[in-house]
């Protein structure tokens, strides 16, 4: 067996030398040569969060039929150093380009990275704006993998130092990242999340979140600095179960005790999953929310179910979507509150944890709750639009959030899930977080590839 080169360029941050090979952790890279096979055995150097070396044999998960190429992905605690392919002469570089999604604040001045590729002891620092912090022992510190090897990093603001914030390694310079503001002062933990619709005038774009403390109150949140603008009155119980959307469309709401109320586009959905039934609120968001109207929900199981913890508006249905505490959707009339349809999801999102949001353009169903995962459903037939693994071309079924700050140290689970103007995803987290999450795009055509011939199936 011969190679000839390996073949690779990190997808994020920038290499020290541009002329030599460079990855990411957990990318994948090529090697080129002959005699190439699955069973081909590749030596990465490692490092561990203690900054102990080692090293780890990795085997490609695709070759070509001629054995001249192979893809293989880089180790998670792979380290920048020369990678030996058995049974091959010589090594060959690879540059490990450390990547970073999150910087957040916490007390004492400070923050907690969350990337890849970082390496304790060994070539690491921290660039706040200019003023870098080199690590000397425990001033910079990996942390325990909190989801991945080597993707947490602790350290304390210098004085002068600023956003945005990059790592550097031997390796190269990750992409810079700004210190989060995404802990608003007025809210402990939150359940439930709404964006004010384009058409609410100096309320377009504020945030509606429900506040675990006290009465559980809905606080109104400027969406850039979270400052608080005003306080909603929760309607119904205080406790957990709570979940909050706006109104698309007008709905002629059928009140036991009001009678017909002509509940205008724009109010505020407040599902309350304490009453017994849950009951389904419309409110006035422009002062302290005035109840218009409400009605029962939790019909006979196993059409309906109690226990409601988050409600979204679907536009071109017409149509509220509730889930349950259990793994139930349900779409229910405005109207009345009838339930219309039901499905189970395969999903729990955990006691009074979850989140539920209709897609902009794709109209499908985003839902969130326990670990730290994401699914879409269509909304037609309740079933997991498909997520694969690109490499494995494995179905996943689920959009993994732990890169994206659910449940990085103790954030936890997802509460609650909603668009804003732009179409961007923000989600609260238990621990009173506001995070924006990142989807991937929708399902395409499938490539496959033999040898060099690719061919695409729709």
């Amino acid at each position: 067996m011969a190679v000839n080169e390996v073949q690779g360029l990190a997808l994020a941050g920038t290499p020290t030398d541009p002329g030599l090979p460079s990855a990411n952790a957990g990318q994948t890279i090529h090697i080129i040569g002959d005699g190439i096979t699955l069973s081909t055995e590749v030596v990465f150097p490692t490092i561990d969060p203690n900054g102990n070396r080692s090293t780890a044999v990795v085997r490609p998960d695709l070759a070509s039929v001629d054995g001249t190429m192979a893809e293989l992905r880089v180790p998670n605690n792979a380290i920048t150093g020369d990678i030996q392919v058995v049974g091959a002469a010589g090594t060959f570089p690879l540059q490990i380009v450390p990547t970073l999604k999150r910087v957040e604040p916490f007390s004492g001045g400070q923050v907690r990275l969350l990337g890849s590729g970082f390496t304790e002891d060994s070539d690491l620092s921290v660039d706040f704006n200019g003023t870098v912090v080199a690590d000397t022992g425990t001033n910079v510190n990996v942390d325990y993998d909190s989801f991945l090897n080597n993707d947490t990093l602790l350290v304390t603001i210098p004085p002068g130092g600023s956003s945005p914030v990059s790592v550097v390694t031997a390796g190269g310079r990750s992409q810079a990242v700004p210190i989060a503001t995404d802990d608003p002062a007025s809210v402990a933990g939150m359940r439930g999340l709404a964006v004010f619709p384009a058409t609410a005038g100096p309320d377009a774009g504020r945030l509606v979140v429900a506040d675990t403390s006290g009465s559980g109150a809905l606080r109104v949140l400027e969406p850039a600095t979270l400052a608080l603008v005003r306080t909603i009155d929760r309607p119904g119980a205080s406790t957990y179960y709570i979940g909050v959307a706006f109104l698309g469309a007008p709905v002629t709401v059928h009140d036991a005790v009001r009678g017909d109320v002509a509940v205008p586009a724009g109010s505020l959905v407040a599902v309350n999953g304490s009453d017994t039934p849950d009951r389904l609120y419309y409110l006035d968001p422009t002062a302290t929310g005035t109840v218009l109207a409400d009605v029962e929900l939790g019909g006979p199981t196993p059409v309906d179910e109690a226990g409601a913890v988050a409600v979204a508006y679907h536009p071109t249905r017409g149509t509220l979507f509730v889930q349950r505490t259990s793994d139930l959707i349900t779409e229910v009339d405005p109207a009345t509150g009838a339930a219309l349809t039901s499905f189970h999801t395969g999903f729990d999102p955990a006691y009074e944890r979850g989140g539920l949001a209709v897609h902009p353009t794709r109209g499908t169903l985003l839902a969130g709750g326990a670990s730290n995962r994401l699914i879409e459903v269509d909304p037609d037939t309740g079933r997991l639009v498909g997520v694969y693994d690109p490499i494995g071309d494995e179905e996943l079924g689920t959009v993994d959030l732990r890169q994206q700050g659910a449940y990085f140290q103790s954030f936890y689970d997802v509460t609650g899930l909603a668009f804003d103007g732009a179409g961007q995803l923000l989600a609260t987290l238990e621990a009173g977080r506001i995070v924006e999450i990142d989807l991937p795009g929708a399902p395409t055509a499938i490539q496959v590839c033999f040898s060099k011939i690719c061919e695409s199936f729709s």
